[in-house]
Formats: structure tokens, C-alpha cells, sequence
């Protein structure tokens, strides 16, 4: 991941489809147990397995994409981004825009 910031979005987003699919997985699971034949049991987890795959595959999908629309993080120092750059600004941005100028 680019950031901090995508990391956290990109999960935020992807959570909930990846729990709504491992919820279809366990209810397909019971349902195949509670079957009284062996085709309900077959019909009843290959259904949940579709279910699973296709929420946890659509989740990842969109997490990804949310990650890749959070903006990359600017170049600038951690430390020149609060008070205590001063008057001058910080050395190493000011030594930065000083190369670029010559």
C-alpha cells in the first residue's frame, strides 16, 4: 500500500463483503448439515462456497480500488509539516528547493 491512509480505507471497505461471505460460508455449512439427503447436502455447500468466494473476491475488488483512489502522500518530511520548521523553514526542504532552483 502507498499509505497509512489506503491501508485503512481499503480495509474499511472490504470488511464488511469479507464478513458477510465467511456468515454465508458457516450458514451454507449448517444448512448442508441440516440436509436429510445427500444432494441437499451437496446443493446446500456448493452454494455457500459460491456465495463465500464470489463476497470475499467482490470485497477484495473493491478494496483495492478504494485504496487506489486515496491520493499519494506528498514528498515533504514528517518533521517540516508542523511548528517547528521556524522562520527559515526546514533544512532539508529548503536544501531541496534550492537545488530545483539552480
Amino acid at each position: 500500500m502507498r499509505s497509512d491512509e489506503a491501508f485503512r480505507i481499503g480495509n474499511k471497505v472490504a470488511g464488511l463483503p469479507t464478513l458477510v461471505g465467511g456468515l454465508i460460508g458457516v450458514v451454507g455449512g449448517v444448512a448442508g448439515l441440516l440436509m436429510p439427503d445427500t444432494a441437499g447436502l451437496i446443493v446446500a455447500t456448493v452454494v455457500g462456497l459460491i456465495g463465500l468466494f464470489a463476497l470475499l473476491v467482490g470485497g477484495g475488488v473493491l478494496g483495492n480500488k478504494a485504496a487506489s483512489a486515496v491520493p499519494e502522500p506528498s514528498n515533504i518530511p514528517a518533521g517540516c509539516t508542523g511548528c517547528a520548521c521556524g522562520a527559515g523553514g526546514c533544512g532539508v526542504l529548503t536544501k531541496a528547493t534550492n537545488a530545483s532552483e539552480a
